[in-house]
């Protein structure tokens, strides 16, 4: 699970763009890329603020096409995660990443894994 806020490059809401196979997977007619709206790929943005997003766990390929629409990056789970690409974010630019290690995913967060988020957005560089 991870969450970023908008680095202002793009906006989170406009479609990110995909790259395909091609005509490599035996239909010529399939385009080099397709548009994606973030909610498909299980990225939520809420209209208010507008430049954050919060997402569960997002393939490899689903990372390098957003991860620079993002400033800044809070990944939740542990780093042994094999949704952790923190190559992809730095070579985004997204200028920090922070790994808050939660036990697992509780049905309302506890008062320290919602202290460790709101510590971890007071360290990020403004605006988000």
């Amino acid at each position: 699970m991870g969450c970023g806020a908008s680095s202002g490059a793009a906006t989170l809401a406009e479609p990110i763009e995909m790259k395909t196979n091609g005509g490599a997977s035996g239909q010529d007619s399939m385009p080099d890329t397709v548009k994606v709206e973030s909610k498909t790929l299980g990225i939520e943005v809420p209209s208010i603020p507008g430049d954050v997003g919060l997402c569960g766990d997002l393939p490899k390929n689903v990372m390098k096409e957003v991860a620079g629409r993002y400033k800044s990056w809070i990944y939740m789970n542990d780093e042994a995660n094999s949704f952790w690409f923190p190559e992809e974010n730095k070579g985004a630019g997204v200028e920090q990443m922070m790994v808050r290690k939660f036990p697992g995913p509780p049905t309302f967060p506890s008062d320290d894994q919602v202290s460790m988020i709101l510590e971890a957005l007071d360290k990020m560089s403004r605006p988000l």
